[in-house]
């Protein structure tokens, strides 16, 4: 609550100060961006009401609100038809790259739970702004499938930055609310696996829960999947960006 309305309208803040603070909070993040909407969203689901007497909440308020679609869905955040960017639903692996390019059981799963997508106008903020709607990325098949934007979704720049995204990519299976527990399960085995067959007496804790790209397998998987995105080289096409 301070950040969002009293740091803007405080008289006693130096009005160069405020003008830094305002500036910089236009240009957040996605992740912030999204974090603060989801907050407001979500409490208005509950049925809190802004009233000039403060936030009200009773039975009439939370009936009025209780149906709200869920946070991030397209009635909620986008009026552009999702057919055009998410559908049909397209993986970027096939059932016969497994063991023939895709060496990695858990990378290859990893994949099996996101589909091809491409940057929808209203998500041209924050860290994407610079980029053109249109632009591939990748997006979770569940939250897809109902509607939810944010941070289920990347958009690959830099081929170099792949090894991070797909950290980021298990990070939020892991606690996506909408994917299967066994699923779940099964990528958390097939992990562990992993870092068990990579894991050197040297790692710290720190590096453990850090997804390794070091072999030429993890690598020509890294090129495998820039290429599926229609890239060439080490930066996207500069015609898309």
């Amino acid at each position: 609550m301070m950040l969002r309305d009293h740091f803007g309208s405080c008289p006693a803040i130096p009005a160069p100060l405020k003008q830094r603070f305002l500036n910089l909070k236009r240009n957040n993040t996605q992740g912030a961006s999204d974090s603060m909407r989801y907050w407001m969203y979500s409490a208005k689901k509950l049925g809190m009401v802004d009233t000039e007497n403060g936030i009200v909440i009773n039975e009439t308020t939370k009936v009025l609100n209780q149906n709200k679609a869920p946070f991030g869905s397209a009635s909620t955040a986008e009026t552009q038809s999702t057919d055009f960017f998410d559908r049909p639903a397209r993986l970027l692996v096939k059932p016969e790259d497994k063991d023939k390019d895709i060496k990695s059981e858990f990378l290859y799963f990893l994949l099996t739970q996101y589909q091809l997508i491409k940057l929808r106008p209203t998500e041209c903020i924050g860290n994407r702004k610079s980029l053109r709607p249109g632009v591939p990325g990748l997006g979770c098949r569940y939250c897809c499938n109902a509607g939810r934007l944010g941070l289920s979704r990347i958009y690959p720049a830099k081929k170099k930055h792949m090894a991070g995204q797909i950290q980021d990519l298990y990070d939020h299976i892991r606690r996506c609310n909408l994917c299967p527990a066994d699923v779940k399960n099964d990528l958390h085995q097939l992990r562990v696996h992993r870092d068990r067959q990579a894991t050197t007496s040297g790692d710290s804790e720190a590096n453990k829960k850090i997804i390794r790209f070091e072999n030429e397998e993890d690598k020509a998987f890294i090129d495998l999947l820039w290429k599926r995105l229609g890239h060439q080289g080490e930066l996207a096409n500069p015609a898309i960006l």
